[in-house]
């Protein structure tokens, strides 16, 4: 019995210690895996990434990408992820942990990531990934509106290009189209031209508006030659900034949310990201294989992901240009990225014709759909959580916001490029490779509106739009005719009617009296015979009966005259009525003709005015942007005329100095040349006493040489001659010495007349030079002088430009003054246009309704 207690004891023991039924900590079980992987490179002093894990608060914190360890959620959490590499970067970089490892930090994840044995678990943070829809931010002010803009296309293109950008701004109904070399504005409830923005550097590629709508972004540029990136305030209609530095065209573009950078991508297979405050390159997010085809910031601005031809997904940090997500690439060229608008998840759409909508937390693919067969060329996330997308098989699709389909749009011809929602979600709009805008009602799927976008200039419409009000005025002139025949056959027709209406009515009351008189004969014909039959030898009863049988012929006769009478009547009056019927429909036909005739004219007449007006308006203000221009060059001439001027005088001045300078030096040279001069005497004088001093030296050396020689020759044993001849070898030293500090003595004196004579020589330069700047100064004094004359006869003729420019203007000023009071003249005609058709309209009310009780009298 004890030995099976000690069992039951170690069994329950051993169960109690098994690792895999107690909950991994931070230090007892993950630490030491990070430390012999992951640490030497994760740490506090070599953070790699902004993310140390040497420390338990450190490794919660996170690194510049966000928070790595997801308490609960395992699956959730970056740092499972990358190490079981299913996602970049795959950690560690020397291979992959194995497999227990991996399972220990997953299982301390889950476990709620505890510090050590006393921690408790923390609860699994769990992420409410239902969509949201966004609303307008009545903070924000009102929608913005562009101010009036020409609209004279820039380019007179035989034909429309294709529309390869639309987008549509989020806050009211204006639609950008790319078109060659311009932007065409259109509203998005009538597709009516509204406005033309002039893009000169070539062909825009990607349009996007600015969360607020306040901006309109557009990039593009020549294929294979230069691009980059232009941004228009909506609110002043003008260009506020320029990034002109691609080598080739832009493809793809998007604007931050706060408006602080801006994201381009094209064939140079990186996508660069660039700061609005100074136009420099912030990061260049590398990573895309080849061209980078589709970028996209998130609605927070914080994220940026990118697509390229390969078919390649990435996302980066926008504040470190860090890579954040790297998503399974699809099988084609990205053509577009969008975000879902709460930023929970974004979608890319790929010529592999799926669409695919990825997690941003993690990058987990939500849904994959086909979306078009052969491809999907565009896609638009809308604010309400509705998908649009346009594919090449020359269809639009609406999707929800999960991917399920909502409904499809047929209509364009061709592959449509490019598609976006109305900024109030009623309506689709999509551009074909023909240069056409479609648009449909989402609620029943119905074409619009229809239109090319490629307007003509204001010229040719306006002569289409005289030649549209010559042809309603001549057909409102046919109408009025028309009317007043009609008014006139009606009024003719009324004048016979009354009489046929009185001869019918005499033939009714004489076929009623006949028809009476018929009766009576017929009554006493019968009394007659009754009364013959009751009494047949009654001679009066007979001659009453036969009095009765006249009286009965003569009734049917009168009867028989009545009858055709009053049938010619009848029909008389009935030929009248069916007359008058006929003339009153004419009329009616003839009303209902002026009517259309006046609307055409009505309509025709205020599309000139209008036009007419717009014309004068472009004219007025390119006159104002050419006497602009004018007088921007004048000014930037003046400030370069002024700014030579001050450079000329400035050199002027210099060279002065220079002389002034130069003469100095020039008085000092000639004040030391006597000293110089003396100096180089005294040298002569020394180096000629030197040489005698040498040559006095060389004769006495001889001398005493040859005394020498002959005393030895002599070969007395004098004394004194021995001791002369041993003296005589430091006389020889004390002679060479004597020599030898001559001869330094004439080296040093030689040295210092070569160097003054170098002087000399240089100083002469110098005053040779001086001379010569002088005589430079003197000639750019002289230019200078003609360059100030020049200057002052330009400014002279720049302010005869300014004036004549000024009196352009005012000229342009006045015209559209006329224009406008013209229009106004116009519209003056057509109230009284309007006066009169109402006036024609009530006499023919009056007509009906004098007509009205004869002929119902008739009937």
């Amino acid at each position: 019995m004890r030995a099976l207690l000690l069992l039951t004891m170690a069994i329950l023991a051993c169960a109690g210690t098994n690792p895999a039924q107690s909950k991994a900590t931070y230090d007892d079980d993950v630490r030491p895996i990070l430390e012999a992987r992951c640490i030497r490179c994760h740490n506090a002093d070599r953070d790699a990434g902004g993310l140390a894990l040497d420390a338990f608060a450190r490794t919660m914190a996170g690194g510049s990408s966000g928070e790595v360890v997801n308490a609960g959620d395992a699956d959730g959490s970056k740092l499972v992820r990358v190490i079981e590499h299913a996602e970049g970067p795959k950690m560690p970089p020397g291979g992959k942990l194995d497999a227990g490892a991996i399972a220990t930090i997953r299982r301390w994840i889950e476990g709620g990531a505890l510090e050590n044995r006393s921690s408790k678990a923390k609860p699994k943070r769990a992420e409410n990934a239902a969509f949201t829809a966004i609303t307008a931010d009545a903070s924000a002010g009102p929608a913005p509106s562009w101010p009036p803009l020409s609209l004279e296309p820039t380019v007179a293109a035989k034909r429309a290009s294709p529309v390869v950008a639309l987008a549509v701004n989020p806050r009211a109904p204006i639609a950008a189209v790319a078109s060659y070399r311009q932007v065409l504005l259109y509203d998005t409830d009538s597709l009516a031209l509204v406005g033309v923005l002039p893009f000169p550097e070539g062909m825009p590629h990607a349009i996007t508006f600015s969360r607020d709508g306040r901006l309109l972004v557009v990039g593009g540029g020549h294929d294979g030659a230069r691009g980059g990136v232009a941004v228009w305030s909506v609110e002043r209609g003008a260009r506020v900034l320029d990034l002109w530095r691609e080598p080739d065209a832009v493809l793809a573009v998007d604007l931050s949310a706060d408006g602080s950078h801006v994201v381009v991508g094209g064939p140079a297979k990186t996508a660069k990201l660039y700061t609005t405050a100074d136009g420099q390159v912030a990061h260049r997010l590398r990573g895309a294989t080849d061209w980078v085809t589709a970028v996209r910031f998130s609605p927070d601005g914080s994220l940026v992901a990118a697509g390229d031809r390969a078919g390649n997904v990435f996302v980066w940090e926008t504040a470190t240009g860090a890579e954040y997500l790297t998503p399974d690439p699809h099988r084609g060229r990205i053509s577009a990225i969008d975000w879902r608008p709460d930023g929970k998840a974004f979608a890319t759409a790929s010529e592999d014709g799926a669409v695919v909508i990825w997690r941003t937390r993690d990058g987990a693919r939500q849904r994959r759909f086909t979306a078009h067969r052969g491809g999907v060329t565009a896609l638009r996330w809308h604010a309400d959580g509705t998908i649009a997308t346009a594919g090449r098989d020359k269809r639009a699709h609406a999707w929800r916001v999960d991917g399920r389909a909502l409904r499809r749009f047929d209509g364009p011809k061709d592959i449509a490029l490019s598609v976006a929602i109305t900024a109030d979600g009623d309506g689709m709009l999509a551009g074909d490779w023909r240069g056409r805008l479609h648009r449909w009602t989402l609620k029943n799927g119905k074409v619009d509106t229809v239109v090319t976008a490629h307007p003509e200039p204001i010229g040719p419409r306006i002569d289409a739009l005289e030649r549209d009000v010559a042809g309603a005025a001549a057909a409102l002139r046919t109408a009025i005719a028309a009317n007043a025949t009609a008014q006139r056959d009606a009024r003719e027709a009324a004048v016979p009617l009354a009489g046929l209406r009185d001869a019918r009515e005499a033939a009714v009351r004489a076929r009623r009296a006949a028809r009476t008189t018929h009766d009576a004969a017929e009554a006493a014909w019968t009394r007659a015979n009754a009364a013959i039959a009751a009494d047949p030898d009654d001679l009066a009863r007979v001659r009453a009966v036969h009095r009765a049988l006249g009286r009965r012929y003569r009734a049917r006769c009168a009867l028989a005259s009545a009858e055709p009478a009053a049938a010619d009547a009848i029909r008389r009056h009935d030929d009248a009525v069916l007359a008058d019927r006929s003339a009153r429909g004419a009329a009616t036909a003839a009303s209902a003709t002026l009517r259309d005739a006046r609307a055409r004219h009505e309509r025709a007449t205020r599309d000139l005015a209008r036009w007419q007006a717009e014309q004068a308006l472009a004219t007025a203000t390119a006159a104002h942007v050419r006497t602009a221009e004018r007088h921007a060059k004048a000014s930037r001439a003046e400030a370069d005329a002024r700014g030579l001027l001050d450079d000329r005088r400035s050199t002027a001045e210099r060279i002065a100095d220079e002389q002034i300078t130069l003469e100095a030096r020039a008085e000092a040279v000639d004040e030391i040349a006597p000293a110089l001069a003396h100096r180089a005497a005294r040298i002569a004088r020394l180096h000629d006493q030197t040489d005698a001093q040498r040559k006095l030296a060389e004769t006495r050396l001889t001398f005493a040489e040859e005394a020498l020689r002959l005393a030895r020759a002599i070969g007395g044993g004098d004394g004194g001659i021995e001791s002369a001849g041993d003296g005589l070898p430091s006389t020889l030293a004390a002679l060479a010495k004597a020599g030898e500090s001559l001869g330094g003595l004439t080296e040093r004196l030689a040295t210092e007349a070569r160097e003054a004579r170098a002087a000399v020589e240089r100083l002469r330069a110098i005053l040779a030079a001086a001379r010569s700047t002088k005589r430079a100064g003197d000639a750019v004094a002289a230019a200078s002088a003609r360059d100030a004359r020049a200057l002052a006869t330009r400014i002279a003729a720049l302010g005869a430009e300014q004036r004549s420019a000024d009196a352009a203007v005012a000229e342009a000023v006045l015209a559209h003054e006329r224009a406008t009071a013209a229009l106004r003249v116009a519209e003056g005609a057509l109230r009284y246009a309007d006066d009169v058709l109402a006036e024609a309209r009530d006499a023919v009310r009056d007509a009906r309704a004098t007509d009205a009780p004869a002929l119902v009298a008739g009937r």
